[in-house]
C-alpha cells in the first residue's frame, strides 16, 4: 500500500460520521467507500490501533479509528451466514 496521509483519513472519517445518518448501501460514496477500506486494512494488519497503550495504565482511544468500523457497517448491506444470523 502506498503512503497514506493519516490526518487526511482521519478528517475524511470524521466528517462523514457527522452525516452517518444519511448513509446507506444505495448512496455511499466511492470516496468514502476507499477511505473506510484503507482504514480497516490498516486495522487489519496492526498498522493502526483502535486503542493504544502509552504506558502502564495509560491507554489512549483513538476515536476515529472506531467511527471508520461503524461507518463500515453503514456503507454495506448487512450479510448473512449459516443459520439465518446477520454477519
Amino acid at each position: 500500500m502506498t503512503d497514506v496521509d493519516l490526518n487526511q483519513l482521519q478528517s475524511q472519517i470524521e466528517a462523514a460520521f457527522e452525516k452517518r445518518a444519511e448513509i446507506n448501501p444505495n448512496n455511499a460514496d466511492p470516496e468514502l467507500v476507499k477511505t473506510v477500506d484503507t482504514t480497516l486494512a490498516m486495522l487489519d494488519d496492526g498498522r493502526l490501533r483502535v486503542a493504544e497503550r502509552r504506558g502502564v495504565g495509560d491507554w489512549v482511544v483513538n476515536e476515529w479509528l472506531k467511527k471508520a468500523v461503524l461507518l463500515s457497517f453503514r456503507r454495506q448491506p448487512p450479510r448473512y451466514c449459516a443459520g439465518g444470523k446477520i454477519a
